[in-house]
């Protein structure tokens, strides 16, 4: 009977270690006083002007003309 082969396993490579990150972060940025101003505005909307402004949301999110008829789902039944 044949002698077997050997196989050569890889050596294991060394485990790089992982460099310190600096996770101290401002307290302000641009984006957090943007943020803050538009809430504030937010704050002051009338009821008319958000729904307004969902429906145009909802609009940019589904598409359509957003006309009041309701979507029907699946198949239409041809009678």
């Amino acid at each position: 009977m044949p002698a077997k082969k050997l196989i050569k396993m890889p050596t294991q490579k060394r485990r790089v270690p992982t460099r310190k990150r600096d996770y101290r972060y401002p307290d302000k940025t641009n984006g957090s006083q943007i943020a803050a101003k538009n809430r504030k505005d937010a704050n002051r909307w009338s009821e008319s002007r958000r729904a307004e402004l969902f429906e145009k949301g909802m609009q940019i999110i589904y598409g359509g003309t957003a006309s009041k008829s309701p979507v029907r789902a699946g198949h239409q039944r041809s009678d």
